[in-house]
């Protein structure tokens, strides 16, 4: 468990928090599911709760360009090797 911030789109709304004594920061949806945790090394991990470097995406990661222009995509293959 971590440091947790949660939005709140029913009810009352808003932001609701808890903590425990980890250290990390996570943020979440508002089902539960983490969107995003800062661990205590200050790794920062989107789509992880455990990033193992300064930052860590799992998923597609897209420019804010539309269509084919101005897309990036960086792959790599399960052993680290770019593709």
């Amino acid at each position: 468990m971590a440091n947790i911030i949660n939005a709140i789109t029913t009810g009352t709304g808003g932001i609701s928090t808890t903590a425990d004594s980890s250290g990390a920061i996570q943020i979440q949806t508002n089902n539960g599911t983490a969107a995003m945790t800062i661990d205590t090394s200050q790794n920062v991990g989107i789509g992880t709760t455990t990033p193992g470097s300064k930052l860590q995406v799992n998923g597609v990661i897209q420019s804010g360009a539309t269509g084919t222009d101005g897309q990036m995509q960086f792959l790599r293959s399960s052993d680290g090797s770019a593709v």
